[in-house]
């Protein structure tokens, strides 16, 4: 997979927030709603050794079905649920 965006890091914080981010759908897919996208989360360390707190595989058009309440769950390497991401 190919790093399409990253969001700023948000220091000392158990319960980040971050601003909406608006994409065009050739940057984020290349306009193919079909293609896996991996979504993660990960903790900032200043040594590079980042943890991935969670991610999920999802696709523009599953998001695009989730309904009114666009939550993805994440789960961690060992199956377990995470975090969520909220869409607006």
């Amino acid at each position: 997979m190919v790093r399409v965006y990253k969001t700023a890091n948000a220091y000392d914080n158990i319960n980040p927030w971050w601003e909406p981010t608006t994409l065009f759908m050739t940057e984020l897919c290349n306009n193919n709603k079909n293609l896996p996208m991996r979504i993660s989360c990960f903790n900032y360390t200043n040594s590079g050794a980042h943890k991935e707190y969670g991610s999920a595989i999802v696709t523009t058009r599953d998001i695009e079905m989730m309904g009114d309440k666009k939550i993805l769950r994440l789960k961690n390497k060992k199956g377990s649920l995470a975090g969520y991401i909220q869409f607006n």
